[in-house]
């Protein structure tokens, strides 16, 4: 599981690598987008890392869990915050 910031076209580079997006969240600035961010991986905190830079070489390993400590429930009470 991952979690970043980005557009179609990061979503694109990511789906070419056989990455789902699962739900995606909209934000008026980019600031509440990088804010939000920060409190998923502090959430995440010592799972974070799960893949290595050579399972994604397209970037965001160490925004990466492994799926089994997924909690979408805690992630979307962190977003919502």
């Amino acid at each position: 599981m991952k979690i970043g910031i980005g557009g179609h076209k990061r979503q694109t580079l990511h789906g070419s690598h056989g990455w789902i997006v699962v739900h995606t969240w909209e934000y008026e600035t980019r600031g509440e987008v990088v804010a939000a961010e920060a409190r998923v991986l502090q959430l995440w905190g010592d799972k974070r890392g799960y893949l290595t830079p050579e399972q994604m070489p397209q970037q965001g390993y160490t925004e990466t869990i492994h799926i089994s400590d997924y909690d979408m429930a805690a992630v979307d009470a962190v977003i919502a915050a």
